[in-house]
């Protein structure tokens, strides 16, 4: 057995110089992105008194268009969230946990956010990705404008 292939408890931690090293690593966009997302979490806590969930979801929401995340990411935790549901509640159910219902309820909530910001990066996708009416009319101009084939002139007469 090679050296490489061997369990290595190192391997698998996060050290405080992976840390740095990540950060190392990273360009000068994703450092901005960063700086803002501090800067308006301060904002939303300081002069809104957001709580910390909402800075949280809304530094989320932002992340996703600034580091153009597919919108899968978020409609994929709101199904995990709607996966927790009915386990959180047969747990409460059973006795087991004391607060499962509310537990559920927050991730009832949690799911409803992950899908309506899933919804809109995937409306701002679709806008991003269709062409604009104006070009699409300049292709089919382009496309009658070309020389008909003979093939295509039979079948018209036929």
């Amino acid at each position: 057995m090679k050296e490489n292939n061997k369990f290595k408890i190192k391997n698998y931690l996060f050290t405080p110089k992976d840390f740095f090293d990540m950060f190392k690593k990273m360009g000068q966009r994703d450092i901005i992105g960063i700086i803002i997302l501090i800067i308006i979490s301060f904002i939303l806590r300081l002069f809104f008194d957001f709580k910390m969930e909402s800075i949280i979801f809304w530094s989320f929401f932002i992340s996703l268009f600034w580091w153009k995340l597919d919108s899968r990411i978020s409609i994929g935790l709101a199904l995990a969230c709607l996966c927790t549901c009915p386990i959180l509640l047969i747990l409460f159910n059973k006795n087991i946990l004391l607060l499962g219902d509310i537990w559920a309820e927050q991730m009832a909530v949690w799911t409803y956010y992950f899908l309506v910001i899933g919804v809109v990066k995937q409306i701002y996708e679709l806008k991003s990705t269709t062409p604009h009416p104006k070009k699409i009319k300049k292709k089919l101009n382009k496309l009658s404008n070309l020389p008909k084939s003979k093939s295509f002139d039979s079948l018209k007469n036929n």
